[in-house]
């Protein structure tokens, strides 16, 4: 009788296997989507450290500008500025002529998967362009 009683048993506490399979596929589901949303965010975010390189290229180069009355033989030495963004997100390349220059800055490493915004350009008068696939680049990269 006491073996039937342990059997029969319905109340039983705590979770069946398929109760805890479930869980830890919503877990896991909610946790991808999460982890995506985050990676795009972080594409976005590190996008400010080749504005921020850009800016202040071009800062330098108005400087030598002043002290030279040409732009032309600017180079990151002479600057006093790394051919790389602060963080290391972007490589930094700046074509020179006698009055105009032309900086930009090419993802590297991880940033390379920014479709959007791949390579952002800066010239001597302050426009801006970007390569990519960007319906409306000027907008959506440098905003």
């Amino acid at each position: 009788m006491l073996i039937r009683k342990i059997f029969m048993l319905k109340n039983s506490t705590g979770f069946s296997l398929l109760e805890i399979i479930i869980a830890l596929g919503i877990i896991a589901l909610v946790s991808s989507i999460a982890t995506i949303a985050y990676r795009k965010y972080l594409i976005r975010a590190h996008r400010l450290d080749a504005k921020m390189a850009l800016l202040k290229v071009s800062t330098a180069m108005e400087r030598y500008y002043t002290q030279h009355n040409s732009y032309q033989d600017a180079t990151f030495t002479n600057l006093g500025i790394s051919k790389s963004s602060k963080h290391k997100f972007y490589e930094l390349q700046l074509i020179t002529q006698k009055h105009s220059f032309i900086i930009k800055a090419t993802p590297i490493g991880s940033q390379k998967t920014d479709r959007l915004c791949n390579k952002f350009v800066l010239n001597q008068i302050g426009g801006k362009s970007i390569t990519g696939t960007s319906k409306s680049p000027i907008q959506e990269c440098w905003s």
